[in-house]
């Protein structure tokens, strides 16, 4: 979904050892933040809060690994999605840079 500066897509969310499959989260990307949502519970990340966003794969899935400097925040975020593509092009026409994965996540 893209609304005026703002592209949203819904997945799934990985947060430290608790998953949530799709379609019960949601991420929500603008120029200045990442947001993401389930269930009851909001995480919103500044640009100047992140430290690498990462595609990560998974043994049957695919995401994005976002790693940020919040100490309050899940450690391991990861967003679970279907069209992994689409969301780094909106992320990268946004200003972000998304890493190639580093290693499996077996």
């Amino acid at each position: 979904m893209i609304e005026a500066g703002k592209f949203s897509q819904i997945g799934g969310v990985r947060l430290d050892s608790f998953n949530i499959s799709w379609p019960f989260a949601k991420i929500s990307v603008s120029p200045n933040t990442i947001e993401l949502n389930c269930f009851l519970k909001k995480y919103v990340l500044k640009k100047d809060q992140l430290k690498e966003l990462r595609e990560y794969k998974g043994i049957f899935s695919r995401g994005l690994l976002i790693e940020h400097s919040l100490t309050n925040y899940p450690q391991h975020m990861v967003f679970w999605t279907f069209r992994f593509e689409n969301l780094k092009k909106h992320l990268e026409s946004m200003g972000y840079l998304v890493n190639a994965s580093r290693k499996s996540a077996v």
